[in-house]
């Protein structure tokens, strides 16, 4: 399969619309599609899509993904800006195509080479979407008690990235989502930025009552913060307070959750980043590190290890706000 796409003339009829029509898909996704493409880009993204959709059986994910990966490059949204803005930079120069066939034969490549160092591998792996911080809903999705002796995750952050801002034009392309359900997919995610204004008042009283029972450390952090807002900080420095709150809520019902699907003995590692923000002027550090572990304790499990991890240099846009310090925090479930 991969072979045919790589050999198509695209100035032929050998791949023309009428051999491989586009695929389905909804009305709305394709509007938004149109509002975010070039009519040339797009044509040829929609080919290709109809291609593996037709052409690629049981391997149509894998290039899929590998495709949607490039949307944002070839878009009319601004690449280096997680935010949606519209496109100020040039156009890559490579046509779509061009870049396509690059990217399927180097992920090829770098399968071919596993395989040859490894041999083919067997497994049984399967993704599923459930909410962690809730057990019914993780059962319901077949997932037994104590079966499994260890979980690592990365994120969720603390109020770090708009996930669902970054990945939307994938999200939407692959059917994932459509336009109108993306914002309360934001704002369902652990560690969202995003809350309404009656959300924010909820939450403000929650953390004056500590109603999700949280230790110690990390309600008077919040609750220090609070203190430290001023009538000059923005909207959103202003929703950072109840915002911490809701995402430690959040962490230790997911704690309790992790801890009903794994092994007494087992492990869970989390890959955890410091959180900076200012307010009223001043900038505070937040050792989120620290008090995830003190949550994890309140649920139940026991701390292994603390360790620092050397994290990536950051570039491009949004820099001075990546995250630039990251703990590898280690848990044991008793």
């Amino acid at each position: 399969t991969a072979y045919e796409i790589k050999e198509c003339d695209w100035s032929s009829d050998v791949c023309s619309s009428d051999l491989f029509p586009v695929a389905p898909r909804t009305a709305d996704n394709a509007e938004y599609l149109k509002s975010w493409f070039s009519e040339e880009n797009l044509e040829t993204i929609e080919a290709f899509r109809g291609i593996i959709l037709r052409a690629a059986d049981d391997l149509a994910p894998f290039f899929l993904v590998i495709l949607s990966d490039l949307l944002r490059d070839y878009s009319l949204q601004e690449p280096s800006d997680l935010r949606i803005r519209r496109r100020k930079s040039p156009m890559p120069k490579m046509p779509f195509r061009e870049k396509v066939e690059i990217e399927f034969t180097k992920k090829i490549e770098i399968l071919q080479a596993g395989i040859d160092a490894h041999g083919p591998l067997s497994t049984q792996a399967q993704a599923i979407v459930v909410d962690g911080r809730n057990w019914d809903d993780v059962a319901s999705a077949g997932i037994k008690e104590s079966s499994f002796d260890f979980a690592l995750t990365s994120p969720p952050y603390a109020t770090a990235l708009p996930y669902i801002d970054t990945q939307r034009l994938s999200l939407i392309w692959l059917e994932l989502l459509n336009p109108a359900s993306m914002r309360h997919a934001e704002e369902t995610l652990i560690g969202s930025r995003e809350a309404k204004k009656s959300e924010l008042a909820l939450l403000a009283d929650r953390l004056s009552r500590n109603d999700a029972g949280l230790p110690d450390d990390p309600v008077e952090y919040c609750r220090f913060l609070l203190r430290h807002v001023s009538e000059h900080d923005g909207f959103r420095r202003k929703a950072v307070p109840a915002l911490l709150y809701r995402y430690f809520a959040d962490m230790l019902n997911s704690f309790n959750t992790i801890s009903m699907a794994i092994t007494s003995g087992g492990v869970y590692a989390l890959i955890v980043g410091t959180n900076r923000t200012t307010l009223g002027g001043t900038q505070f550090l937040s050792n989120t590190p620290r008090f995830l572990s003190q949550l994890a304790e309140n649920a139940g499990w026991s701390v292994l290890e603390l360790l620092p991890l050397e994290t990536y240099k950051r570039y491009g846009l949004h820099v001075a706000n990546a995250v630039q310090d990251e703990t590898l925090v280690v848990l044991k479930h008793e």
